[in-house]
């Protein structure tokens, strides 16, 4: 009998179990970055019942979902939003820190002499 169990079917378990942290666990999940935020996402909507009930209250087709949500995935902002609100969430826009935009501001100047 295994002792451990794979992290996302830990994440699954524990949201089920305590869906009022959902919403910090996608804002941590959004902080790393659009793919860790696109795959908390699709944890959370597993977590609240599977992509086929999501997709149906968001007004998707449940293959679109799959896709968006997907490692290339590229979701419009209009079918995030709609998504989110299946869920009962919404998006939200805060300033930053001064403390986080001095390092975004060297990782965004850093990537741009990277890239030249």
């Amino acid at each position: 009998m295994a002792l451990t169990k794979p992290w996302e079917e830990f994440v699954v378990e524990h949201l089920r179990a305590h869906p009022e942290e959902i919403s910090g666990y996608l804002d941590a999940c959004l902080e790393e970055g659009p793919g860790t935020f696109l795959g908390g996402l699709r944890q959370t909507i597993e977590a609240a019942g599977g992509m086929t009930g999501a997709a149906a209250k968001a007004r998707l087709h449940r293959v679109s979902l799959y896709k968006m949500l997907g490692d290339k995935g590229n979701p419009t902002l209009s079918s995030l939003t709609q998504v989110l609100e299946a869920l009962g969430l919404r998006l939200s826009v805060v300033p930053l820190a001064s403390s986080e935009r001095q390092v975004r501001g060297r990782r965004s100047k850093a990537r741009q002499s990277s890239v030249r």
